[in-house]
């Protein structure tokens, strides 16, 4: 995938200085018939996350980068009377190579630069008003544009929606041949997107705007009606399917209404267009497209065709400990998440004195490295060290221990380091490790067995437990009725195993909750892993109904209701 991205990298950066150096001269629009005009209807995505030109909702991850390069042909451009010329287009052939770079920032926005490199080629038009007697013959940078996108809305189970705004401004005398805006350009646009299907399959998004520029007197007699130059309004909608897991069908169409005194044929320019993206990473794909234009306007092709690649390098992390390289202050030994920057993917160390408290014997006690595991990391010092609080006795310091009055074994993770595997609380069971299931299934996988073996053997020890409720919850992918339908064959296959580990049957009681009631509020691998889950909930006991919360509000007001305490 590098080397196919690095190709075309390497023909932009050949072709770049090319077109830089070639302009034309003279333009092909006369000197005395304004400053020119913009005939490129087709225009890229802004980032990784759109269709082909339309925008997505999406964006990129905090300091992810994605790079591009779109290549679009439109040929017959700007159509004029035939009066027996060689060819009915002021434009007969346009290439244009867009280069995008593109930063998200806190996985909410991102920003990022552009520039196309215009090719245009036509034939003479001597009897055409305001364009020179030689054929254009343009090759340039039409313009540079900084670019910025908003993520309002995600677009999972509603509506999503997202702004953005572009602003550009020409760096030749594209223009004057009908390859850029005349003057410094803005281009707001409003995004919206809705996905369906348990894995999003299926994309529909659709962008309206407005771009404007300064105000231009190139005027041009077409075929089909007088085009005078102005800002124009920005419009289009496309679909996105998912035939295979690398491969997405698109279809689209998009257009411009041009708000100026020009005829009425040739003010609303609109194309179609359909094609693939072939996906060789999470977001890095190869799209190839073509269609035709369906309206007389004057920036529409006769036919366009668009082949293009965009690269999104993924995050490396060489221990694989969750943090990625770019945040972890120990990127090859495996650690734990910290809200300190030069602790974080690090082994814990609690007195920093160098000794992951794994092989510190004084882990609160700042001391040097020693080849004896009983002095490793303590300070030199005549008397032993104080004792260590340990009120369970498991050998896990109070002060590190989630769990200080129950047994349990010695942990990394912070929130679980010296608790049992399942613990009984007054409110319901804490099984530290997640009971698994088969990819959108209800099967339990094999390796869940022990754990479900510990949550029976805790019930059976509990005889006071009257009744549990087994509470299933999902992230907040897929559709609404396929997770509650889901979660609750999901906690339905968790009572059988349960029951055919010696669990009487009516101690027990399921309720799926759909992604109705998360854990955490946000929107990442993260959080959704700590979304999928299974709980256990003490409904009632020996001496009467324990109050502990069930579901909640949310679902509630969707229509999903825990059941009522007996």
């Amino acid at each position: 995938m590098r080397s196919t991205f690095a190709s075309f990298v390497s023909m932009a950066i050949l072709l770049v200085p090319t077109v830089a150096r070639a302009q034309p001269a003279p333009t092909a629009i006369a000197s005395d018939n304004g400053d020119g005009i913009d005939t490129h209807l087709f225009r890229p995505a802004l980032d990784s996350r759109g269709l082909v030109s339309i925008n997505g909702v999406d964006v990129l991850g905090a300091g992810e980068i994605s790079l591009g390069l779109t290549i679009d042909y439109g040929r017959g451009l700007l159509r004029v009377p035939d009066v027996g010329q060689a060819s009915t287009s002021l434009v007969r052939d346009s290439f244009t190579g867009t280069l995008q770079l593109n930063y998200g920032i806190a996985g909410r926005a991102v920003v990022g630069v552009s520039a196309p490199a215009v090719l245009m080629s036509g034939t003479p038009q001597p009897g055409v008003a305001g364009w020179g007697p030689q054929a254009v013959d343009a090759q340039s940078i039409g313009h540079v544009a900084l670019h910025a996108k908003v993520k309002l809305t995600r677009a999972t189970s509603a509506l999503g929606v997202a702004a953005a705004v572009q602003v550009g401004v020409p760096v030749s005398d594209a223009p004057r041949n009908g390859g850029a805006d005349p003057s410094l350009w803005y281009w707001p646009t409003l995004i919206f997107e809705k996905r369906f299907g348990k894995d999003d399959q299926l994309r529909v998004a659709a962008n309206v705007g407005y771009r404007g520029h300064a105000p231009s007197t190139t005027a041009l007699p077409l075929r089909d009606g007088l085009v005078r130059d102005g800002s124009r309004v920005t419009y289009g909608a496309g679909a996105s399917l998912r035939v295979l897991d690398p491969l997405d069908v698109v279809a689209e169409t998009y257009g411009t209404y041009l708000l100026s005194d020009s005829g009425a044929a040739v003010k609303p320019s609109n194309e179609a267009l359909a094609g693939i993206k072939l996906f060789v990473e999470k977001s890095s794909y190869l799209v190839i497209g073509a269609g035709p234009r369906y309206t007389n306007g004057f920036e529409a092709a006769d036919l366009r065709a668009v082949v293009g690649f965009i690269f999104e390098p993924p995050l490396s992390d060489a221990d694989g400990d969750g943090v990625p390289d770019g945040e972890d202050a120990c990127p090859n030994t495996p650690g734990i998440h910290s809200r300190e920057s030069d602790r974080n993917g690090c082994p814990l160390d609690s007195d920093d004195d160098g000794i992951p408290d794994s092989e510190d014997a004084c882990p609160f006690l700042a001391g040097p490295r020693t080849n004896d595991r009983r002095t490793n990391g303590c300070p030199p010092r005549i008397e032993p060290p104080p004792p260590v609080l340990d009120r369970d006795h498991d050998g896990v310091p109070d002060a590190e221990d989630a769990c200080p009055d129950h047994p349990g074994p010695r942990h990394p993770d912070p929130e679980r380091n010296g608790c049992p595997d399942v613990l009984v609380g007054p409110g319901g069971l804490t099984v530290f490790d997640k009971i698994l299931f088969k990819t959108a299934s209800a099967e339990i996988l094999p390796e869940s067995n022990p754990i479900l073996d510990k949550v029976a053997k805790a019930i059976n020890e509990h005889p006071e437990l009257l009744l549990l409720e087994v509470a299933g919850h999902a992230d907040e992918r897929g559709g609404e009725k396929y997770n509650l339908t889901l979660t609750q064959a999901r906690v339905d296959s968790v009572m059988i195993a349960l029951v055919a580990r010696s669990v009487d049957k009516s101690r027990l009681r399921s309720k799926g909750y759909g992604y109705y009631c998360p854990r955490v509020e946000r929107h990442d691998e993260e959080a959704w892993a700590k979304n999928r889950r299974v709980e256990f909930v003490i409904v009632k006991k020996t001496d009467g109904p324990t109050g502990a919360p069930l579901g909640c509000a949310n679902a509630t007001a969707r229509g999903v209701s825990p059941d009522p305490v007996p």
